[in-house]
């Protein structure tokens, strides 16, 4: 209740907002992610880091073999054009994909050890990988979409096509494995089983996989916030994504799969990781996130530090729209 409370409080703190009708960019995705681009000024109250420029340099000697046979991806072409639609650096500069982004780089920055070798896979235009070396990291770049990955090169990074159920890397290279979205984009779950276990073999005894997954609650929330749940169709479709973890006609079919927190624990425990813990990423407060908020807006802030007070409550973890799982490769 005092949670609930506090997020009334901030809401009627913030000025009075009424849900737009989605335009047909916002509809690529369930949680109404931007197309412009925004600008975060320097009154932005946060404690970590803007969104970086990109690096110009990425250190040389990442271990990787000819690339195999690569397949698709669930959705194949129309994954493929959801993205090719709108860069997703984009999502990550505004409105809740801020929030993700920041809270995303606090949590890696508290797990990841010093000058890592780290695997980005589904890194699309290395909105992440930027600031991974800008850390001293060493970064390697996949993603199944190859305007993605021509953005990334073009940023500096080193960046290949690729899938993350069939990986071109040898065993054990990498201290570090992100799966920042292959998961949600997988339906069935022997693909998501094979992508983890591709991240397992990559991975070195007693180093880390982090895969992020999209809350089953997230289109609900999404749509409730844009004033959409007045229909019984809406709110069939939702309750099928929290029943079933997609919907194969309404919003996503084919190329969205939606998580409970238990669901995504047990996934990275049946792949052979270790240590696994889940953490809501945007926390209970990013509904109160309006359609065509700026990364300026003081409410980023104050849904961000939210999230970070929700953070380890695990009553609270599957409220935010991400949620993200790490493990760890034992040393067999």
């Amino acid at each position: 209740m005092a949670v609930v409370t506090l997020i009334w409080a901030i809401g009627s703190l913030h000025r009075p907002w009424s849900p737009g009708a989605n335009t047909a960019e916002e509809r690529r995705s369930g949680c109404d992610l931007p197309q412009r681009r925004p600008t975060v000024v320097a009154s932005f109250r946060c404690r970590a880091a803007a969104l970086p420029q990109a690096s110009l340099l990425q250190p040389a000697g990442l271990p990787k073999v000819p690339a195999a046979n690569i397949g698709s991806m669930s959705g194949d072409g129309s994954l493929i054009d959801f993205y090719e639609s709108g860069p997703e650096a984009v999502r990550l500069q505004s409105r809740e994909g801020l929030v993700e982004f920041l809270r995303t780089q606090r949590v890696l920055r508290s797990i990841l050890e010093p000058a890592s070798r780290i695997l980005d896979v589904g890194g699309a235009s290395g909105a992440h990988a930027d600031w991974l070396v800008r850390d001293g990291h060493r970064v390697q770049v996949v993603d199944i979409v190859p305007g993605h990955v021509d953005d990334a090169r073009s940023r500096g990074s080193n960046a290949q096509v690729g899938d993350a159920r069939v990986l071109a890397f040898v065993d054990q290279s990498f201290d570090a494995v992100l799966l920042l979205g292959p998961l949600y984009h997988l339906i069935d779950p022997s693909d998501r089983a094979r992508a983890l276990a591709e991240a397992r073999r990559v991975a070195r005894p007693g180093g880390l996989v982090v895969a992020a997954a999209v809350s089953r609650i997230a289109v609900a929330l999404d749509y409730l916030r844009k004033g959409r749940l007045d229909s019984k169709d809406a709110l069939d479709m939702v309750a099928r994504i929290c029943a079933n973890g997609h919907d194969d006609t309404g919003f996503g079919a084919g190329i969205f799969y939606f998580h409970t927190v238990d669901e995504l624990r047990t996934e990275l425990v049946d792949a052979g990781l270790s240590d696994v813990a889940a953490r809501g990423l945007e926390g209970p407060a990013w509904p109160l996130i309006a359609p065509g908020t700026g990364g300026d807006d003081p409410i980023i802030g104050l849904v961000d530090a939210i999230a970070e007070m929700a953070d380890h409550d695990e009553s609270l973890t599957g409220a935010s729209s991400h949620v993200l799982a790490i493990g760890r490769r034992t040393a067999s």
